[in-house]
C-alpha cells in the first residue's frame, strides 16, 4: 500500500515546490509505516543504503528557493551543503553524470534537515537513491515512468554526522570500497 499526493490546480503545484516540473503530476510513494513513525538515523545496515561516504563539508549556505507558476509564487528557506568526498562503500556518487563538480557533491535540504555543523568539518554521509515515479497526461492518454537516473540524495533526516561521532558506523563498514584519487 502506498500514498499518492496528487497536486490539483496552479497553487498546488507552486507549494509543492521543485518537484514540480515540466506540468507533470509527481506521485510520491510513501510505505504508511514510514508516516507513522519518527525518522530513525540510517546505518550501515539500512536496506535503504545506496552509498554511505565520508567528505569533508566544504561549505553551509542558507538561501531562499522560490517557484513560480504563472501568478503564483512560493518561497521557503533551504540550506546548501557542499561536500568534498573522500572514500566510500557501496556506490560511488561520482560516476553519476550531472550533479557534482569534480570530488563535490552539492545538496540543498530544509533547516529542519541541516546537521548544522562548521564548513571543515569531516563527515559521514548517508544517500539513498531517488526515485521518481510521473505521469503525463496528453487527451485521453497517459504515461507512466519510473526513474531511477543514478540521482543520489541524502536521508531525509540525521543523514549526516561528525566521523568523530561515527566510530559504531565504521567499525562496522570496515575499509573503504573505493576512493577518490
Amino acid at each position: 500500500m502506498a500514498s499518492v499526493i496528487l497536486l490539483k490546480g496552479l497553487e498546488a503545484v507552486s507549494e509543492y515546490g521543485a518537484r514540480a516540473r515540466n506540468g507533470a503530476i509527481v506521485i510520491t510513494l510513501v510505505p504508511p509505516n514510514a508516516r507513522a513513525e519518527p525518522c530513525r538515523p540510517p546505518t550501515p545496515t539500512t536496506a535503504d543504503v545506496a552509498s554511505i561516504i565520508v567528505a569533508d563539508l566544504v561549505q553551509t549556505e542558507q538561501y531562499t528557493e522560490q517557484i513560480r507558476v504563472d501568478s503564483h509564487r512560493s518561497t521557503w528557506p533551504m540550506v546548501r551543503l557542499v561536500l568534498r568526498v573522500r572514500h566510500g562503500w557501496r556506490r560511488n556518487p561520482l560516476l553519476a553524470k550531472g550533479w557534482h563538480e569534480g570530488d563535490k557533491l552539492f545538496f540543498s535540504v530544509t533547516p529542519e534537515q541541516d546537521p548544522k555543523l562548521r564548513a571543515g568539518v569531516r563527515v559521514l554521509a548517508y544517500l539513498q537513491s531517488t526515485v521518481t515515479k510521473v505521469i503525463r497526461q496528453a487527451g485521453d492518454t497517459s504515461t507512466t515512468t519510473l526513474d531511477d537516473i543514478g540521482f543520489l540524495d541524502l536521508f531525509p533526516c540525521h543523514s549526516i554526522k561528525r566521523l568523530e561521532d561515527a566510530d559504531s558506523d565504521l567499525r562496522l563498514l570496515g575499509s573503504p570500497e573505493w576512493q577518490v584519487p
